[in-house]
């Protein structure tokens, strides 16, 4: 009986784990933290963008855009734009919090999206590691433009 306690005890400490690993939307949150306590992800996103803003170099450049810190163990790619428009794409982590959020399906998978300081974000999952967590930044464009970047993400080849 006494083992069976041990286990109903370890059981609730795995579940209030994960609850308090889950975001107000009930979708597990990858926060900065965490990212910065565990291995870096691969360097490599996984998907390219089908669309980009007119204005927008078509070269998927490595790092943050220009200016930005990077994040600790987090895999950055971004392309630029014109008057200080850049688009992010982030592996393992997420620079902003979104400010309110609608749900939309990239990459056959639920995403959210919402205004961030200067523009928008999606942020993903596509898999439970923390390696899988990705967020979309489209800093200097409208809703609409982020939401066209979304919904053309495609594979990678390869």
């Amino acid at each position: 009986m006494r083992s069976l306690s041990l286990l109903a005890r370890v059981a609730c400490a795995i579940l209030a784990v994960v609850v308090a690993g889950c975001g107000s939307s009930g979708t597990p949150v990858a926060p900065n933290s965490a990212a910065a306590a565990a291995k870096p992800c691969p360097d490599k996103i996984g998907f390219s963008a089908g669309y980009l803003p007119a204005g927008f170099s078509n070269q998927l450049q490595p790092g943050p855009a220009s200016g930005l810190p990077s994040l600790t163990n987090v895999t950055i790619y971004h392309y630029t734009g014109g008057g200080g428009s850049y688009i992010e794409f982030l592996r393992g982590g997420r620079r902003s919090a979104l400010n309110g959020s609608v749900g939309m399906i990239v990459l056959s998978h639920l995403a959210r999206i919402g205004p961030i300081p200067h523009g928008y974000a999606i942020n993903f999952r596509l898999a439970g590691q923390r390696c899988a967590v990705f967020q979309v930044v489209g800093v200097g464009l409208p809703s609409a433009e982020v939401v066209k970047i979304g919904h053309g993400l495609k594979p990678a080849a390869g």
